[in-house]
């Protein structure tokens, strides 16, 4: 079951219509929506991998280009 959940998450954080670091931060923003403290930890992680700076982590203000 993990091998599939992995897959769809590779799927769908795969460059596209938006680049990864997009989607991270959009996953992040649902996780903390979704109050999934692993999930935020994860997404962030994965933020920090596409270079996004702090404050943009920390602030949904600093999300927008």
């Amino acid at each position: 079951m993990y091998d599939a959940f992995g897959a769809l998450r590779d799927a769908a954080l795969a460059d596209g219509a938006r680049d990864g670091r997009t989607k991270d931060l959009i996953a992040l923003a649902l996780a903390v929506h979704s109050q999934c403290e692993d999930c935020m930890a994860a997404h962030a992680r994965a933020a920090v991998r596409h270079g996004v700076s702090a404050r943009r982590r920390r602030r949904p203000s600093g999300w927008r280009s």
